[in-house]
């Protein structure tokens, strides 16, 4: 995994902590998790690791009880995790 890769994700868990806490959300929160999700499966593809996996499980999760709309991310996640969705890296 890239230096990049790690301060990007540290900071997604940084921002899914605050949003954690947050008593009253928002569409601006659920459009950043969303693009947080979307950054985390492309780190994903290519670099599964045990300890991303569960971060994205638990946004996915985050999302999904709060009825937004993380269907395609879900799908998207599976597809990756069976090798279904192959991402080539430019």
């Amino acid at each position: 995994m890239l230096p990049e890769e790690k301060i990007t994700i540290s900071k997604i868990k940084n921002s899914f902590s605050i949003l954690n806490d947050k008593k009253k959300l928002n569409v601006n929160d659920a459009e950043k998790l969303i693009s947080d999700i979307t950054i985390l499966l492309g780190i994903y593809a290519f670099d599964k690791t045990k300890e991303l996996e569960r971060l994205i499980k638990s946004i996915i999760d985050f999302g999904k009880s709060r009825q937004w709309a993380v269907q395609g991310c879900i799908i998207e996640f599976n597809r990756i995790k069976k090798g279904i969705l192959k991402v080539k890296k430019v």
